[in-house]
């Protein structure tokens, strides 16, 4: 998933690709790591996000369609909860220092 994390991953995609029952794969996967499956997914796309917030200039909409979240206002309330600040502000403040 780590080399794909870009590309539309879904729990049946993933389940069929290597011959799982996704509800098996969903189960053993929340086991295994406390995260399920999309959430795990949603979390290493936004940490490939906030990196590119803190060392490029590339614009944050870009950045969304970049590592895989094309909803950006999805993407932004996800980034939000995990970082406690927008892209945007993260960027902002990264400029003052």
């Amino acid at each position: 998933m780590y080399k794909h994390y870009q590309e539309p991953l879904s729990v049946n995609g993933i389940a069929n690709r290597f011959h799982y029952h996704p509800d098996y794969l969903s189960r053993k996967f929340k086991i295994d790591t406390g995260l399920t499956l999309t959430r795990y997914i949603r979390q290493l796309r936004l940490e490939h996000i906030h990196q590119d917030v803190l060392n490029t200039n590339i614009p944050v909409n870009d950045l969304f369609k970049k590592h895989g979240l094309n909803n950006r206002r999805l993407g932004i309330q996800l980034f939000k909860k995990l970082y406690d600040s927008t892209p945007m502000e993260i960027r902002r403040n990264r400029e003052l220092k």
